[in-house]
C-alpha cells in the first residue's frame, strides 16, 4: 500500500516498488489508507506522515488498535527525530525520509517482510 496525498511522491514510491518487483495500491488520504488496510492484506504499507482526513500516525494508531499487523513504514519530508519518535510511538515499524531512497526502502522492506516470508524482492 502506498498512502500518499502528493501525486508526484506517490508516483516515485510506486515506481521504486515496481523496480523492486512489487505491486502497489494507492490511497490518496489517511481515511482511504485505513479502509484499504481493513479490507486487504498487504505485505507492507508506506504511509505519508502528513495526509488529509487522518494523518499517518493516526492511521497507525487505528490500525494497531484493530490488530492490523501489516508492517507500517512512515514517509516524511520532515525527517526530524521528534517526527520519528511520534511515528514509532503510534505503531509504525519504520521511518523513511522523502524522496524515497531505493536502497533504504529495500533494506527496510527486507527487514520487515522477508523474515515473515511476506515479500520477495528482486535482487538489485
Amino acid at each position: 500500500l502506498v498512502a500518499e496525498d502528493d501525486p508526484v511522491n506517490a508516483l516515485i514510491a510506486e515506481k521504486t516498488l515496481q523496480r523492486l518487483g512489487a505491486e502497489s495500491v494507492r490511497a490518496n488520504d489517511g481515511a482511504a489508507a485505513l479502509a484499504s488496510l481493513r479490507s486487504q492484506n498487504f505485505d507492507a504499507a508506506l504511509i505519508d506522515v502528513r495526509m488529509p482526513e487522518i494523518d499517518g500516525p493516526g492511521v497507525a494508531r487505528a490500525a494497531r488498535g484493530e490488530a492490523i499487523n501489516t508492517p507500517l513504514i512512515a514517509l516524511t519530508a520532515n525527517a526530524t527525530e521528534a517526527d520519528r519518535q511520534i511515528c514509532l510511538a503510534s505503531g509504525m515499524d519504520a521511518f523513511l525520509a522523502k524522496p524515497v531512497d531505493p536502497d533504504a526502502l529495500v533494506k527496510t522492506l527486507s527487514d520487515l517482510c522477508n523474515g515473515k516470508k511476506r515479500l520477495r524482492l528482486i535482487s538489485r
